[in-house]
């Protein structure tokens, strides 16, 4: 509830027994973010001009993996950027549209364009409609 967007950005590897670095379960990286208006949505309530006090998990899949928090940032809604910058590198452009083609095509996670938990021909048409809408 009150997430907005969110992306696996990639699985890499891991290590365990820290000094001895031996192979262990791999690193799974999202971003997530939360919105106030998708909280209101959620039914939530109004978390307008609060500050953010604690970070709480659940529903864990793995009860032997742990969490951690890279970085929490707070920032107006409209610095979010733009959804057509699929590569986030400041700039939509063509090579946007080939990062999203490759994505789509081999079933990457951040292909689920609309962050409904598949990705199907209405992922296609979501980016296309961000993607031609351009940025502000």
């Amino acid at each position: 509830l009150g997430v907005a967007l969110q992306e696996q950005l990639g699985v890499f590897r891991a290590t365990g027994n820290v000094d001895q670095a031996d192979p262990d379960v791999g690193l799974n990286v999202v971003e997530s973010v939360i919105s106030v208006s998708q909280m209101l949505n959620d039914g939530l309530g109004n978390f307008a001009g609060k500050g953010l006090a604690s970070i709480t998990f659940t529903n864990r899949d793995n009860p032997l993996a742990g969490y951690a928090v890279f970085a929490a940032t707070l920032r107006d809604p409209a610095s979010l950027g733009c959804r057509a910058d699929f590569n986030h590198d400041g700039v939509a452009n063509s090579q946007d549209f080939f990062d999203f083609l490759t994505a789509f095509f081999t079933n990457a996670p951040n292909a689920d364009f609309n962050h409904d938990g598949v990705i199907n021909s209405q992922d296609f048409f979501d980016f296309l409609t961000a993607f031609f809408a351009g940025c502000p």
